[in-house]
Formats: C-alpha cells, structure tokens, sequence
C-alpha cells in the first residue's frame, strides 16, 4: 500500500486515503491516457517536484478531482476533500477538443510500447529520442513556463529507464540523452536565476557525457558551468570550467571550441586580468576554422548516431 506516514501534500494524502499501491496509481494514470513513472509520482506527492506537463495536469485532476495547483500544497487535515474516482464512463473522450484527445492517445500508446519490452527495443529506444528531440527543439522556439514540465518528465524517463536494467548497447545512447536532458535543465534552472540547480544539474550532466564517451556533450556541459559560475559571481570558477572543456571540445570540432574561450576571456576580464582575456579571445578566433558541429539542442535533434558524435548539423544556438 501507498503506506500510513504523514502526508506532505494533499496529493499524498488522497493517494494514502485510496490504499493503492503506487505502482496501481501509475496504472490507473496511464488506463486515463496519462504517461508518468512511479518516481515521478512519488516525487510530485513528497513535494520535491512540481513540473508537470499539461497532459499530466489533466489526468491527475480527473483522478482526484482537484486541480494540480491545490494537489501539490502541503496537506492540512482539514484542508483535503474526498477522493473523487476518476470516470471509467463513455464520457472520457467528450473533451471537445480532437487535439486533446489525440495527445492522450499517442501518450499512452507511448507508455504501452516503453512498458511491454524488457529491455529497451529498437522502436522504444526510438520514442525515447524522439522525446529528448522535441524538447530540444521546442527548448529555444517557446516560453520556458511552457515546456517545463515536459523536460523534467522527460528527464525522469531516461533516469528512470538508466536505473533499470538495459542492454549494454543502449545505455551509451541513454547517458548522452540524459547528458542532454540535464544539461536543458541546468540552462533552464541558470534562465530562472537558481545557479545552484543549476550547476547540480550541470554535474550529473557532464557525468552522463562521461559515461556516454561524448567529448562535444562534455565541452557543451563545461560551457555551461563556466556560464552559470560567470552570473552567479564566481568568474574564477568561470574560467576553471571554461579550461576543463578546452580539450574535449579541440578533440569535438564543435563550436563550444569558440564559445569556451570567450566565456573564459569575460571572466578573466571580470577579474581585471586583461593579458589573460586577450590570449583566451585569440584563441577564440583561431578556433573557428575548425568548427564543424554544433554544440547543444542540435545534437538531440539528429538522428540516434549523434549518441556516437557523428551528428554534422550546423551549429545554432
């Protein structure tokens, strides 16, 4: 059972009051058309996570009957309602909306084929590209508040599939797209002015990067560390970061081999060394013959090879 302990959010409690399993809860969500992993539910109701996607938010309050605003407060005994059952009724597709109801579908046909194989498949390692692709891509076009959610389910989903048991061949695939997840979280948590998240998602990042032998993922991560230390007012980190990535990115061929040294040339301006910030600019300049790719969403845009550095885009930022 989901266990008798005091609930930390309303959602916790109404989870406690149905005496399921969370394992049933998650079951429940995906038979209403909703994808979400055990963790991630268990973490939406202990309060440590609150991005959720719009798909998600619908089918957790047709479960609970209560919007996710006031699901995910701290529970006050007096405060939670009754549970309300989610409807098994004909009615369950009268949304009036056909897109509504075609993202449901396609999420849970989503849920079914990463559910029915042991083991990552061709097809599944494929949707979970796929996923990793759309958020990259969407990360730049739309406002953050939007695609949120999205991006923190999505990096749920490959922690969650790295923490299972997989075939050896994919598990190189999946630390490059959890390299790539974490490290759209970390410049997502530095837009959102909390460096410290930041720069928490930036190192499991470059550890995914190491683990999947990706040196462009791992000068783009150091990059991004050397950026996040810049603004929160540690130019000496900047210029650390800046010079762990310099090797991995003179190996990558990747513009990082520019953007790594400017960064490092405004940190040491920063500290008023301005010998040190004109060679890191030279060295700027004389790397741009050299790059060939691109550094960060891109790559997530590319067919699954860029999981082995092969992934000749154009650069873009």
């Amino acid at each position: 059972m989901a266990g008798r302990y005091t609930p930390r959010t309303v959602l916790a409690h109404l989870i406690q009051r149905r005496n399921q399993t969370y394992s049933e809860i998650v079951a429940e969500f995906v038979e209403l058309g909703g994808t979400i992993t055990e963790r991630h539910l268990r973490r939406l109701a202990s309060g440590e996570r609150a991005g959720t996607t719009p798909q998600t938010r619908r089918t957790l309050q047709r479960m609970f009957g209560k919007p996710v605003e006031e699901l995910l407060t701290p529970y006050v005994p007096e405060q939670a309602g009754q549970v309300v059952p989610a409807s098994a009724g004909g009615g369950r597709f009268t949304t009036g909306n056909e897109t509504e109801v075609l993202d449901m579908a396609a999420s849970r046909a989503r849920a079914f084929a990463l559910a029915a194989q042991t083991g990552l498949g061709s097809e599944a390692m494929e949707q979970v590209y796929d996923d990793v692709r759309h958020v990259a891509k969407a990360y730049p076009q739309r406002p953050l508040p939007e695609i949120l959610g999205q991006l923190v389910e999505t990096q749920d989903l490959v922690f969650a599939l790295l923490e299972s048991r997989q075939r050896p061949e994919h598990l190189r695939q999946l630390y490059f797209l959890g390299g790539v997840t974490g490290g759209l979280l970390a410049k997502a948590s530095h837009d959102l002015g909390n460096p410290h998240a930041a720069l928490t998602q930036a190192r499991t990042a470059f550890l995914c990067a190491d683990n999947a032998d990706h040196h462009g993922l791992r000068a783009w991560v150091r990059g991004l560390q050397s950026l996040v230390s810049y603004w929160a007012g540690n130019p000496h980190d900047s210029v650390r970061y800046a010079q762990l990535g310099a090797g991995y990115a003179e190996r990558a061929n990747s513009t990082t081999g520019v953007w790594l040294p400017v960064s490092e040339a405004r940190a040491w301006a920063a500290l008023g060394n301005a010998d040190a910030a004109r060679a890191a600019l030279e060295r700027a300049e004389n790397a741009w013959p050299r790059c060939r790719t691109t550094t960060w969403t891109t790559w997530a845009a590319c067919a699954p090879s860029a999981a082995t550095g092969s992934c000749t885009t154009r650069p873009t930022r």
